[in-house]
């Protein structure tokens, strides 16, 4: 038992329960000042399921109970391929421009990132945790992930995609654990170590040269894909530039 930081008591036993451990938690009224403190169901519900994904196969039961013990309702989250799950829900009614969600891996022998991917017709969606916490803001590994998707791809197909270009309708995911972690803030909402970028950045190059070597008719729908945008792009742009040179002729 725990109070403010500090050891109360310890106790080893051997039990013959085979449903793991229950830590229960009361927040210090002392540290948390703003009046009552409440839990909110929807919230913690939220949390559980994002962490669902960064252990794959665990089930994880949220219940809510009442003041007289009896439970009011429950929530189970299990995903069974990991954050590859994140990426199929996340993709609502967007549809995907390959079949296979693509997954890698890189480690440094003490950190590492783990890395799930796919290209769809929607729009370009991140999701960054490190170390169980989700970082909206991304940071490093997000860095090192947009440097290396668009480097390999257009190294791949042989093109010049801005980065925008290359991520257009990808939707990733990266696992990232590391020892020392570094956030930019006290909400840790971006993540700083160095080391995380070029993880990620080794993690998505060896992801998308290995499912284009192994997987040539799907990684041809990402080209075609992608080529298909570069040229309405193109197009686009010169659409822009006749506007404003009839301006000119205009003024």
């Amino acid at each position: 038992k725990f109070e403010k930081g500090n050891l109360i008591n310890y106790e080893e036993f051997n039990t013959t329960c085979k449903n793991g451990t229950l830590i229960t938690f009361s927040p210090d009224s002392e540290v948390f000042k703003n009046g009552d403190i409440q839990y909110s169901y929807d919230r913690l519900c939220i949390e559980i399921k994002n962490i669902s994904y960064l252990y794959k196969g665990i089930t994880f039961d949220v219940n809510k109970i009442n003041d007289q013990g009896k439970k009011i309702t429950g929530t189970t989250f299990k995903a069974e391929n990991g954050i590859a799950d994140l990426i199929k829900e996340s993709r609502h009614d967007n549809k995907a421009i390959h079949n296979s969600i693509i997954t890698g891996f890189a480690t440094d022998g003490v950190n590492e990132v783990e890395i799930a991917f796919q290209w769809t017709n929607g729009h370009e969606k991140s999701y960054i945790f490190t170390n169980g916490l989700l970082n909206p803001e991304g940071g490093t590994p997000l860095t090192g992930a947009k440097t290396s998707i668009t480097r390999t791809i257009n190294n791949l197909i042989n093109e010049s995609l801005t980065g925008d270009l290359a991520r257009t309708g990808l939707v990733y995911a990266m696992n990232c654990k590391v020892t020392n972690p570094s956030f930019a803030n006290q909400t840790k909402t971006k993540v700083n170590n160095v080391e995380l970028r070029g993880l990620a950045d080794k993690a998505f190059s060896e992801a998308i040269k290995e499912f284009a070597k192994c997987n040539q008719k799907e990684f041809q729908k990402i080209e075609e894909f992608l080529t298909k945008e570069l040229k309405a792009e193109k197009a686009a742009d010169k659409a822009r530039a006749a506007a404003r040179e009839q301006n000119d002729e205009i003024e």
